[in-house]
């Protein structure tokens, strides 16, 4: 079921958007630490320094055709996990070192593997023998999200020559998606727009209980509960889209209040029946700018759940 086309907003809501912000941190890690999962309120990007002795992947380095001539070179290059959504809660971390004899300095690059243009980058000083790391969590230089699609790493020299990876151990290659599909578990599609009076987003059946995650990271913006409709529900400002994202009928209360701040993938909730619901379902709702019952508009969200459920 849905929401009663009433014209205002349900009980509880709070006035406003709220906006997102995203800002850039340094972190420290011991040698060996593996791809971490982040909090919610974690910041965008950081760097990681490692002491050299921990192992890498032995994969052979593969692909791109950029491996650059002579001079500096690579020893490692790797990036864990290949897969990450766009300001998740796990982060794509690229590891590499350098041979040589002294310290330079270098600039990591994120490269769209489409048109090979640089969509990241960061300048350090690098040393032998150490192992240096940057993490990416798919956000583009100039604000927002890069676009979805297959990005890898590269190592320069600031203001030369790409470093030769001809000796290089690991696998310098991510994929990037810019959502996640919310259902996490077995489902079907149910009731899409227009499917009764005031039905204005896409219902998707599965299990009760079963674990409801953000599609996109954002803030929290309205939390509440309405018996006569959507039950349990939660409003998400997008981030970086201008659109809302409403997950109605959840099994209880979503353990996220309003105003945190949430990553694509981090739980938000559970499948239910609450409000005026027949079955376990989830009813999601996608609204433009300005927002939900703020003077944004419906949007048909079929299309985009079945694409985020076809790569996630």
């Amino acid at each position: 079921m849905q929401l009663r086309n009433t014209g205002r907003p349900l009980a509880g809501s709070p006035l406003g958007t709220l906006m997102i912000a995203a800002a850039t941190t340094v972190l420290a890690l011991g040698a060996g630490v593996a791809s971490a999962q982040a909090p919610a309120g974690a910041e965008e990007d950081y760097d990681a320094i490692e002491a050299a002795g921990g192992g890498g992947t032995g994969t052979g380095g593969g692909g791109g055709g950029d491996g650059g001539g002579g001079g500096l070179s690579l020893k490692l290059e790797n990036v864990s996990p290949g897969k990450i959504f766009y300001s998740g809660t796990w982060a794509a971390k690229f590891r590499f070192e350098i041979d040589g004899s002294r310290e330079r300095e270098v600039k990591v690059e994120v490269i769209d593997h489409r048109d090979h243009e640089v969509v990241r980058d960061w300048n350090r000083t690098a040393e032998p023998g150490v192992r240096y790391g940057v993490t990416w969590r798919g956000s583009a230089a100039g604000g927002g999200a890069a676009h979805l699609g297959r990005y890898f790493f590269r190592v320069r020299e600031r203001g030369g020559k790409v470093l030769s990876r001809t000796e290089a151990r690991g696998d310098r290659y991510v994929k990037h998606f810019p959502h996640k599909f919310p259902v996490r578990g077995r489902h079907t599609y149910g009731d899409g727009i227009g499917a009764g009076r005031g039905h204005r987003g896409q219902d998707v059946f599965a299990d009760c209980g079963t674990e409801l995650q953000a599609a996109r990271a954002g803030r929290v913006q309205w939390k509440a509960y309405q018996g006569s409709g959507a039950g349990y529900y939660i409003v998400i400002d997008g981030k970086s889209t201008g659109k809302d994202y409403v997950y109605m009928h959840l099994k209880k209360p979503s353990p996220v209040k309003e105003g945190d701040r949430v990553r694509t993938g981090q739980r938000i909730g559970k499948v239910g029946e609450s409000g005026n619901a027949t079955g376990c379902h989830l009813h999601f709702e996608l609204w433009s700018a300005p927002g939900w019952y703020e003077g944004g508009r419906f949007l048909n969200p079929t299309k985009k759940l079945k694409a985020w459920d076809g790569w996630s």
